[in-house]
């Protein structure tokens, strides 16, 4: 059965809002949460059960669901002042009011959104998660992607245990039981051990040099990581102990299948922001012989273009691949042990991250990240590591970037940290001690570079939402009466009042044409 309102169907079987028969551009979320309005349309829907039909066992906040209704809304537009579609029931919850009509008979399919989800174990930080995904359910999910032009559904997460601390970085162990991540104490990284059942996790280093990046050894004994504060890979033993340090350089430490060499990157920056790169020209990938300490460098600078980061091996040891990015554009390559046979699997303008090879070498997963917003993906690969088909969208984050992915030596789970900003523009009286004064409180948008106008009456200022728009604002200078004056894809930035008239200045760039916007 499928409902029909004004020049819109929905189809819940097939997942998919059309507008004059045409697909119409929504996020899964969005269109999820009117899939449960208009099934339940003849009552209130309540926020803990649109939380529960729509986030199921996912620890979210409720900035979620408004975000999600302010998507959905933008899509139909409809306005929440004056609703013809979706009302909002003040501090209660949403009902549809839409006039429907329905098309064809009571099916026995239920939506694809009932169909087998995607299981996700989590461990839950104050900013960052970290995820795991069973590759079973999502196989079948794939071959549904593949025969048709369905968006997928994002990709949730459910609390494997409470925690405040900032938690990145995780890696299975061999059995796949538990994971080793770091995670901020009092300002430092420490590394912890935690089991996927859920504990509280153990705690392996206590130094103040601070540790980042671990990655669990084949035979299940050893850690290497990095050194945040001396620099170089390190390695200690699973059960504690003093630190042996392998290397005087580098970051991203990934073992090779046989534990006998580490890849590392050149780069030893560590950053975790939603729009930070794993590396920066001019970043190579060594190798280190983990008995001898030898090192070796796998890929020259410059070639292939980018800064080289990230790597991952296949898990014959023969090929690894690697992010390479610089300001202008992101790749993911892959490379012979020899340093031969460089391929290129892809490229964009936007984050292209932490790529990985499935258990059987055939595909290559890597993340595509958007702002607050990621993109699971995959390529198929042939034995010499070239691409024998376009990139496939798997699945996105909820909400958040993906970073750090790491994938289960069965080949059966990914963990990952995600993390999520947001920002607002406060004001202060300059000379006062009166407290900040909060001007933006949107919980779809971040607002960025705010101006003055020469009055002092107005601010301009950059907005972004969730995926890949932004726009110009336009408020009164106490952050009353916001106004949109332009809103579209690319990025949107450096706001400008011109000082002698009310024009208004900002760049912009276009991540489809890959190129500033005049």
């Amino acid at each position: 059965m499928s409902y029909q309102f004004d020049d819109f169907v929905v189809d819940p079987v097939a997942f998919r809002l059309s507008k004059s028969g045409q697909p119409a551009s929504i996020e899964p979320k969005a269109l999820q949460v009117l899939i449960t309005l208009i099934e339940r349309r003849d009552r209130l829907v309540g926020k803990q059960e649109l939380f529960d039909e729509v986030w199921p066992g996912v620890a979210v906040t409720e900035n979620a669901l408004t975000r999600a209704i302010a998507q959905l809304r933008k899509t139909l537009a409809d306005s929440a002042d004056s609703p013809r579609y979706v009302e909002t029931v003040p501090t209660r919850g949403y009902r549809f009011i839409g006039q429907l009509r329905t098309e064809g008979a009571p099916s026995s399919v239920r939506p694809a959104s009932d169909k087998k989800k995607i299981v996700v174990i989590a461990i839950l930080a104050a900013a960052l998660v970290v995820s795991a995904l069973l590759i079973d359910h999502f196989k079948e999910k794939v071959k549904l992607l593949q025969a048709s032009t369905f968006v997928p559904p994002p990709i949730a997460a459910r609390p494997l245990h409470a925690s405040e601390k900032f938690e990145v970085s995780p890696s299975f162990s061999p059995d796949g039981a538990s994971i080793v991540y770091s995670a901020d104490m009092g300002g430092t990284l420490h590394l912890f051990v935690s089991t996927l059942n859920g504990d509280s996790g153990r705690q392996l280093t206590y130094g103040e040099a601070g540790e980042a990046q671990p990655s669990w050894s084949p035979d299940g004994r050893t850690i290497a990581y990095t050194s945040v504060r001396k620099g170089g890979i390190w390695l200690m033993s699973v059960n504690g102990g003093a630190p042996v340090q392998l290397t005087r350089f580098g970051s991203r430490p990934s073992w090779s299948p046989d534990g006998t060499e580490i890849a590392f990157q050149s780069a030893e920056d560590i950053e975790y922001g939603w729009n930070a790169y794993e590396a920066l020209p001019p970043s190579t990938i060594w190798i280190v012989n983990v008995a001898s300490g030898k090192v070796v460098p796998l890929t020259m600078a410059a070639r292939p273009p980018g800064g080289h980061g990230a790597p991952s091996w296949r898990r014959d040891g023969k090929r690894i691949a690697f992010s390479s990015c610089d300001h202008e554009r992101c790749r993911i390559f892959t490379i012979a042990r020899d340093s031969s046979g460089v391929t290129l699997l892809a490229t964009d303008s936007r984050r292209l991250a932490s790529p990985v090879f499935a258990a059987d070498g055939r595909t290559v997963y890597f993340v595509l990240s958007l702002y607050n917003e990621s993109l699971l993906q995959s390529i198929s690969v042939d034995a010499d590591g070239k691409a024998t088909d376009g990139p496939k969208r798997l699945g996105e984050s909820n909400p958040g970037v993906i970073q750090h992915v790491s994938l289960s030596l069965d080949g059966h789970r990914f963990a990952w940290s995600v993390v999520e900003e947001k920002s607002d523009l406060f004001a202060i009286d300059v000379g006062s001690n009166h407290p900040p004064t909060q001007l933006t409180e949107n919980p779809t948008l971040s607002a960025t570079f705010p101006s003055f106008s020469p009055d002092g009456e107005k601010i301009a200022y950059c907005a972004v939402a969730a995926g890949n728009e932004s726009g110009i604002w336009v408020a009164d200078a106490n952050g009353m009466n916001p106004k949109a004056l332009i809103i579209g894809p690319g990025l949107k930035q450096y706001v400008r009042w011109a000082k002698r008239d009310w024009n208004i200045f900002y760049s912009a760039w276009s991540v489809d044409e890959h190129r500033p916007v005049l």
